[in-house]
């Protein structure tokens, strides 16, 4: 969808206010910029664009941190593999939301969790 330019985009900003204002909500001053769509948007831990989301990329990157450290402390028996799933579990169920399906497979693939 095409629109008439950026200076039509901000003036809708005091009508979005307005509306935002009726169910208390404020818009950040510095945070209320108007970008190319082709740029995505940071929402919640996700990058979105029109057609994908993706997770943030520190998000992945300390994931794999986290599991390369589960994996240690499992070989070594410092926590068992109920524990392990249920970190796992909970990281994926907020992966899935994006497109991940490379990411996940690459960290997974990464590790060992037999013989604790």
């Amino acid at each position: 969808m095409r629109c008439a330019g950026k200076s039509w985009l901000h003036s809708l900003i005091p009508r979005i206010e307005a509306r935002l204002e009726t169910l208390g909500l404020i818009l950040h001053p510095r945070k209320r910029n108007v970008f190319p769509v082709s740029e995505g948007c940071d929402f919640m831990g996700y990058r979105i664009w029109p057609t994908h989301r993706r997770i943030q990329p520190m998000n992945g990157f300390r994931f794999r941190r986290r599991f390369k450290l589960m994996a240690e402390d499992f070989k070594v028996g410092k926590t068992n593999l109920e524990e392990i799933r249920s970190r796992i579990m909970s990281w994926m169920g907020n992966a899935r939301h994006a497109d991940t399906w490379g990411l996940r497979t690459a960290i997974f693939k990464q590790f060992d969790f037999s013989g604790g």
